[in-house]
Protein backbone atom coordinates (compact mmCIF):
# COMPACT_ATOMS: atom_id res chain seq x y z
CA UNK A 1 0.00 0.00 0.00
CA UNK A 2 2.86 2.38 0.85
CA UNK A 3 4.28 1.61 -2.27
CA UNK A 4 1.15 2.73 -4.07
CA UNK A 5 0.50 5.65 -1.97
CA UNK A 6 4.65 6.33 -3.17
CA UNK A 7 3.87 5.67 -7.21
CA UNK A 8 1.06 8.21 -6.83
CA UNK A 9 2.54 10.66 -5.11
CA UNK A 10 4.53 12.35 -8.37
CA UNK A 11 1.02 12.00 -10.23
CA UNK A 12 -1.15 14.02 -7.30
CA UNK A 13 -0.25 17.57 -8.26
CA UNK A 14 -1.17 16.51 -12.18
CA UNK A 15 -4.61 15.43 -11.25
CA UNK A 16 -5.49 17.71 -8.56
CA UNK A 17 -4.32 21.02 -10.52
CA UNK A 18 -7.59 20.52 -13.02
CA UNK A 19 -9.70 19.44 -10.53
CA UNK A 20 -9.31 22.31 -8.84
CA UNK A 21 -9.44 24.47 -11.67
CA UNK A 22 -13.21 23.26 -12.38
CA UNK A 23 -13.97 23.76 -8.59
CA UNK A 24 -13.35 27.37 -8.98
CA UNK A 25 -14.06 27.54 -12.57
CA UNK A 26 -18.25 28.51 -11.64
CA UNK A 27 -17.67 31.31 -8.98
CA UNK A 28 -14.90 33.39 -11.06
CA UNK A 29 -15.30 35.98 -14.30
CA UNK A 30 -15.28 35.04 -17.30
CA UNK A 31 -11.56 36.16 -18.17
CA UNK A 32 -10.25 33.61 -15.42
CA UNK A 33 -12.74 30.73 -17.24
CA UNK A 34 -10.95 31.31 -20.55
CA UNK A 35 -7.90 31.01 -18.66
CA UNK A 36 -8.82 27.86 -17.04
CA UNK A 37 -9.65 26.49 -20.56
CA UNK A 38 -6.62 27.16 -21.52
CA UNK A 39 -4.78 25.33 -19.25
CA UNK A 40 -6.42 22.48 -19.72
CA UNK A 41 -5.84 22.68 -23.42
CA UNK A 42 -2.65 23.05 -23.02
CA UNK A 43 -2.45 20.09 -21.00
CA UNK A 44 -4.42 17.92 -23.34
CA UNK A 45 -2.01 19.20 -26.41
CA UNK A 46 0.53 18.20 -24.20
CA UNK A 47 -0.30 14.99 -23.67
CA UNK A 48 -1.03 14.28 -27.28
CA UNK A 49 1.84 15.19 -28.22
CA UNK A 50 3.31 12.34 -25.81
CA UNK A 51 0.70 10.19 -27.36
CA UNK A 52 2.91 10.75 -31.06
CA UNK A 53 6.17 10.44 -29.12
CA UNK A 54 5.36 6.77 -27.66
CA UNK A 55 3.49 5.68 -30.92
CA UNK A 56 5.79 2.94 -31.79
CA UNK A 57 5.92 1.66 -28.57
CA UNK A 58 4.03 -0.67 -26.03
CA UNK A 59 3.29 -0.34 -22.63
CA UNK A 60 2.08 -3.06 -19.78
CA UNK A 61 0.40 -2.38 -16.35
CA UNK A 62 -0.59 -4.85 -13.84
CA UNK A 63 -4.21 -3.16 -11.98
CA UNK A 64 -4.18 -3.56 -8.39
CA UNK A 65 -7.16 -3.48 -5.59
CA UNK A 66 -5.69 -3.53 -1.95
CA UNK A 67 -7.99 -5.30 0.51
CA UNK A 68 -6.85 -4.56 4.02
CA UNK A 69 -5.91 -7.79 6.50
CA UNK A 70 -7.02 -8.53 10.29
CA UNK A 71 -3.96 -9.66 11.77
CA UNK A 72 -1.79 -6.29 11.41
CA UNK A 73 -0.23 -7.23 8.33
CA UNK A 74 0.30 -4.86 5.60
CA UNK A 75 -3.18 -5.02 2.58
CA UNK A 76 -3.19 -7.78 0.63
CA UNK A 77 -2.56 -6.30 -2.70
CA UNK A 78 -4.17 -8.25 -6.14
CA UNK A 79 -3.58 -7.93 -9.37
CA UNK A 80 -6.99 -7.98 -11.02
CA UNK A 81 -5.82 -7.74 -14.76
CA UNK A 82 -2.65 -7.62 -16.77
CA UNK A 83 -3.19 -5.06 -19.36
CA UNK A 84 -1.21 -4.67 -22.61
CA UNK A 85 -1.39 -1.50 -24.79
CA UNK A 86 0.16 0.58 -27.88
CA UNK A 87 2.09 3.48 -25.76
CA UNK A 88 -0.31 6.33 -27.66
CA UNK A 89 -3.54 5.09 -26.39
CA UNK A 90 -3.12 6.38 -22.40
CA UNK A 91 -1.94 9.68 -23.28
CA UNK A 92 -5.01 10.10 -25.75
CA UNK A 93 -7.05 9.37 -23.03
CA UNK A 94 -5.76 11.60 -21.00
CA UNK A 95 -5.63 14.46 -23.43
CA UNK A 96 -9.46 13.81 -23.96
CA UNK A 97 -9.99 13.75 -19.63
CA UNK A 98 -8.64 17.38 -19.98
CA UNK A 99 -10.24 18.61 -23.34
CA UNK A 100 -13.80 17.44 -22.56
CA UNK A 101 -14.14 19.70 -19.34
CA UNK A 102 -12.00 22.09 -21.16
CA UNK A 103 -14.63 22.62 -23.91
CA UNK A 104 -17.45 22.89 -21.36
CA UNK A 105 -15.60 25.17 -19.69
CA UNK A 106 -14.86 27.56 -22.36
CA UNK A 107 -18.63 27.17 -23.48
CA UNK A 108 -19.76 27.83 -20.06
CA UNK A 109 -17.23 31.21 -19.99
CA UNK A 110 -19.82 34.11 -20.33
CA UNK A 111 -22.07 32.90 -17.25
CA UNK A 112 -22.21 34.67 -14.43
CA UNK A 113 -20.74 33.54 -11.05
CA UNK A 114 -22.62 31.99 -8.72
CA UNK A 115 -21.84 28.75 -6.45
CA UNK A 116 -22.68 25.80 -8.82
CA UNK A 117 -25.46 22.93 -6.53
CA UNK A 118 -22.84 20.93 -4.64
CA UNK A 119 -24.47 17.78 -5.23
CA UNK A 120 -24.45 17.88 -9.19
CA UNK A 121 -21.08 19.56 -9.00
CA UNK A 122 -19.51 16.40 -6.64
CA UNK A 123 -21.49 14.15 -8.12
CA UNK A 124 -20.47 14.79 -11.91
CA UNK A 125 -16.50 15.43 -11.08
CA UNK A 126 -15.99 12.29 -8.86
CA UNK A 127 -17.70 10.13 -11.54
CA UNK A 128 -15.97 11.73 -14.61
CA UNK A 129 -12.38 10.65 -12.45
CA UNK A 130 -13.92 7.64 -11.97
CA UNK A 131 -14.36 6.75 -15.64
CA UNK A 132 -11.22 8.57 -16.28
CA UNK A 133 -9.23 5.95 -14.03
CA UNK A 134 -11.08 3.08 -15.50
CA UNK A 135 -10.22 3.79 -19.15
CA UNK A 136 -6.68 4.52 -18.01
CA UNK A 137 -6.40 0.64 -16.82
CA UNK A 138 -7.71 -0.56 -19.85
CA UNK A 139 -4.81 1.49 -21.62
CA UNK A 140 -1.82 0.75 -19.23
CA UNK A 141 -1.22 3.90 -17.88
CA UNK A 142 1.42 3.69 -15.40
CA UNK A 143 0.26 2.95 -12.19
CA UNK A 144 0.71 5.81 -9.91
CA UNK A 145 -1.03 7.87 -12.31
CA UNK A 146 -4.28 4.95 -11.74
CA UNK A 147 -4.11 5.33 -8.63
CA UNK A 148 -4.13 9.27 -8.19
CA UNK A 149 -6.89 9.11 -10.61
CA UNK A 150 -9.63 7.91 -8.58
CA UNK A 151 -12.92 8.46 -6.78
CA UNK A 152 -11.97 8.89 -2.94
CA UNK A 153 -8.72 10.83 -3.88
CA UNK A 154 -10.96 13.61 -6.40
CA UNK A 155 -13.42 13.46 -3.10
CA UNK A 156 -11.46 14.59 -0.51
CA UNK A 157 -10.09 17.19 -2.65
CA UNK A 158 -13.59 18.62 -3.43
CA UNK A 159 -15.04 18.41 -0.01
CA UNK A 160 -14.23 21.79 1.23
CA UNK A 161 -15.25 23.58 -2.01
CA UNK A 162 -18.65 21.51 -1.64
CA UNK A 163 -18.92 22.79 2.23
CA UNK A 164 -18.14 26.55 0.53
CA UNK A 165 -20.66 26.41 -2.62
CA UNK A 166 -23.45 24.89 0.22
CA UNK A 167 -22.87 27.93 2.54
CA UNK A 168 -22.99 30.37 -0.36
CA UNK A 169 -26.36 28.65 -1.40
CA UNK A 170 -28.10 29.68 2.06
CA UNK A 171 -28.35 25.99 2.94
CA UNK A 172 -28.70 24.60 6.77
CA UNK A 173 -26.48 22.58 8.06
CA UNK A 174 -28.22 19.46 7.87
CA UNK A 175 -28.98 20.02 4.01
CA UNK A 176 -25.24 20.05 3.89
CA UNK A 177 -24.94 17.08 5.72
CA UNK A 178 -27.88 15.51 3.53
CA UNK A 179 -26.24 16.59 0.08
CA UNK A 180 -23.32 14.69 1.14
CA UNK A 181 -25.17 11.60 1.98
CA UNK A 182 -27.22 12.13 -1.51
CA UNK A 183 -23.94 12.77 -3.36
CA UNK A 184 -21.80 9.74 -1.65
CA UNK A 185 -24.95 7.10 -2.21
CA UNK A 186 -24.95 7.90 -6.02
CA UNK A 187 -20.87 7.55 -6.58
CA UNK A 188 -20.54 4.58 -4.83
CA UNK A 189 -23.97 3.26 -6.24
CA UNK A 190 -22.49 3.60 -10.31
CA UNK A 191 -19.38 2.65 -9.26
CA UNK A 192 -20.91 -0.74 -7.78
CA UNK A 193 -23.02 -0.96 -10.83
CA UNK A 194 -19.69 -0.47 -12.61
CA UNK A 195 -18.34 -3.23 -10.55
CA UNK A 196 -21.22 -5.53 -10.82
CA UNK A 197 -20.74 -6.01 -14.50
CA UNK A 198 -16.95 -5.71 -14.33
CA UNK A 199 -17.04 -8.77 -12.38
CA UNK A 200 -19.79 -11.02 -13.94
CA UNK A 201 -18.51 -10.33 -17.41
CA UNK A 202 -14.87 -10.29 -16.63
CA UNK A 203 -14.61 -6.99 -18.10
CA UNK A 204 -11.08 -6.11 -15.83
CA UNK A 205 -10.61 -3.07 -14.15
CA UNK A 206 -9.67 -3.16 -10.49
CA UNK A 207 -13.58 -3.03 -10.21
CA UNK A 208 -13.09 -6.73 -11.48
CA UNK A 209 -12.78 -8.42 -8.31
CA UNK A 210 -13.25 -12.26 -9.91
CA UNK A 211 -9.91 -13.34 -9.71
CA UNK A 212 -10.08 -12.52 -6.07
CA UNK A 213 -10.25 -16.31 -3.57
CA UNK A 214 -9.62 -15.26 -0.45
CA UNK A 215 -9.15 -12.21 1.57
CA UNK A 216 -8.92 -10.93 5.70
CA UNK A 217 -11.33 -8.38 6.17
CA UNK A 218 -10.18 -6.23 9.35
CA UNK A 219 -12.98 -7.72 11.35
CA UNK A 220 -14.37 -10.98 10.95
CA UNK A 221 -12.70 -14.24 9.68
CA UNK A 222 -11.05 -14.78 6.63
CA UNK A 223 -13.54 -15.15 3.45
CA UNK A 224 -12.81 -17.81 0.97
CA UNK A 225 -14.94 -17.72 -2.23
CA UNK A 226 -16.51 -20.79 -3.89
CA UNK A 227 -14.82 -20.90 -7.39
CA UNK A 228 -17.22 -19.80 -9.98
CA UNK A 229 -18.90 -17.68 -7.75
CA UNK A 230 -18.81 -14.08 -8.66
CA UNK A 231 -21.68 -12.58 -7.42
CA UNK A 232 -20.55 -13.16 -3.73
CA UNK A 233 -17.19 -11.54 -4.36
CA UNK A 234 -18.88 -8.57 -6.39
CA UNK A 235 -21.24 -8.21 -2.83
CA UNK A 236 -18.34 -8.91 -0.48
CA UNK A 237 -15.42 -7.18 -1.95
CA UNK A 238 -17.38 -4.31 -3.81
CA UNK A 239 -21.36 -3.83 -3.24
CA UNK A 240 -21.23 -3.80 0.81
CA UNK A 241 -17.75 -1.74 1.40
CA UNK A 242 -18.97 0.86 -0.96
CA UNK A 243 -22.11 1.18 0.36
CA UNK A 244 -21.94 0.34 4.47
CA UNK A 245 -18.01 2.03 4.53
CA UNK A 246 -17.03 4.85 1.81
CA UNK A 247 -20.54 6.06 2.66
CA UNK A 248 -20.58 6.91 5.95
CA UNK A 249 -16.54 8.08 5.46
CA UNK A 250 -17.74 10.32 2.92
CA UNK A 251 -20.24 12.27 4.86
CA UNK A 252 -17.96 12.49 7.86
CA UNK A 253 -14.96 13.61 5.70
CA UNK A 254 -16.97 16.02 4.23
CA UNK A 255 -18.34 17.71 7.73
CA UNK A 256 -15.08 17.28 8.74
CA UNK A 257 -13.02 18.62 5.85
CA UNK A 258 -16.34 21.20 4.59
CA UNK A 259 -17.65 21.82 7.76
CA UNK A 260 -15.30 25.44 8.32
CA UNK A 261 -15.25 26.63 4.59
CA UNK A 262 -19.02 25.55 4.81
CA UNK A 263 -19.77 28.28 7.71
CA UNK A 264 -17.66 30.83 6.47
CA UNK A 265 -19.29 31.24 3.20
CA UNK A 266 -22.70 30.47 4.85
CA UNK A 267 -21.92 33.53 7.29
CA UNK A 268 -21.01 36.00 4.29
CA UNK A 269 -23.70 35.07 2.24
CA UNK A 270 -26.22 36.10 5.65
CA UNK A 271 -24.31 39.73 5.47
Amino acid sequence: MEELGNAALAYYPLVFAPLILLLLAPVVGSSMRRAFAAVLAVGAIGLSVLASVQSSTDVELGVVNPFPRDDGHPPDIFITEHVGAPGWQWPLVGALFLAVPGLLLYLRRNLPPRSPSPLLTGSALGLWFMVGRLALEKTAAPLGLTWALGLSPAVAVMLPFLGAYAGARGRTFWQFVLMLLCMALIQRLVLSGVGYFATLDRLGTHLDVGVIDEVHPPFGGAIVFQEGDLTDRWLRLIAIPQLMFWVPATVVAGVALGGIPYWVARKHAQR
